[in-house]
C-alpha cells in the first residue's frame, strides 16, 4: 500500500471509519454476534487504514494487535487487506475511502489548485456516489427537492471544512450554481409531519452537478412560503 503523510493517513482513517458504519462485519454473521464483536471489526479498520498509510506500526499498541488476532477471522481480514494485493472486506473498505480522498499526490496537488467551491461540489459529488454522504433521510446534509439539491448549510459545508467552511460557502455562492429566492441565498424546507422543524440550506438546480442518475425527490420536504 502507499505511504502518505500522517495528516492524509489520519483522513483516510476517518473516512474508513465512516463508511464502517454500514458494513456489517464479519460478513455473513448473525446479528448477535455482529453486536459482539463490533468493536474488535471496527478497530481492526482503524489499524489497517493506519498501517496501509504508512503509519508506524509502534502506534498500535501490543494489547490492541492481541485483541485482534483472539478473533481469527478478524485478524485474517486485516492480513488480507495488508498483503499485495490488498483483497477482503477491510481491504474493500479502504480502497472506497481512497477513491473519496483523492489519495494520490498528484490527484492532492491537482486538487489544490482548484478553487474551494469546486472542491467542495467534488466532495459532495463523490461521498454521494460512494455513500459516504446520505441523502433524503433524516439528518443528511443532502436532500434532493423538486426545484433541485438542497445542501444544508452550514452543515454540509461544516463536514467539508471545520474551520474554513465560510470561506468554502461564499466561494459556492461566488460561483452563482445556487438559486436565490428574495434575495437571499439561503432557502427553507419544513419537514411534513413534524411540526417546527425545518431544513435550512442552498439550492444547487443543476442536479447533474451531483447525480450521475436522476435521483428520487425527498417528498418528506415541503419549501416554506
Amino acid at each position: 500500500m502507499m505511504e502518505t503523510a500522517p495528516e492524509h493517513a489520519l483522513e483516510l482513517a476517518r473516512r474508513v471509519l465512516t463508511l464502517r458504519q454500514g458494513v456489517y462485519l464479519p460478513p455473513g454473521a448473525s446479528a448477535e454476534d455482529i453486536y459482539r464483536l463490533r468493536d474488535v471489526w471496527t478497530y481492526a479498520v482503524l489499524v489497517t487504514a493506519l498501517r496501509g498509510a504508512g503509519m508506524d506500526v509502534a502506534c498500535v499498541p501490543p494489547m490492541g494487535m492481541a485483541w485482534i488476532e483472539a478473533d481469527a477471522e478478524c485478524a485474517r481480514s486485516m492480513r488480507l487487506a495488508l498483503a499485495e494485493p490488498p483483497t477482503g472486506v477491510i481491504a474493500e473498505l479502504i480502497a472506497r475511502a481512497c477513491a473519496t480522498e483523492m489519495c494520490t499526490p498528484a490527484a492532492r496537488q491537482e486538487h489544490e489548485s482548484a478553487r474551494p467551491g469546486e472542491m467542495f461540489i467534488e466532495w459532495l459529488r463523490e461521498g454521494i456516489k460512494s455513500g459516504e454522504i446520505a441523502v433524503n433521510v433524516p439528518g443528511a446534509k443532502v436532500h434532493v427537492v423538486e426545484d433541485g439539491v438542497l445542501i444544508v448549510s452550514p452543515g454540509a459545508f461544516k463536514e467539508f471544512d471545520a474551520i474554513h467552511w465560510q470561506a468554502v460557502l461564499d466561494d459556492l455562492l461566488a460561483m452563482e450554481i445556487h438559486v436565490a429566492r428574495d434575495g437571499s441565498p439561503m432557502r427553507c424546507w419544513n419537514v411534513r409531519d413534524r411540526d417546527g422543524a425545518f431544513v435550512r440550506g442552498v439550492l444547487i438546480a443543476n442536479v447533474s452537478l451531483l447525480f450521475d442518475s436522476p435521483p428520487y425527490v425527498n417528498t418528506a420536504l415541503e419549501e416554506a412560503i
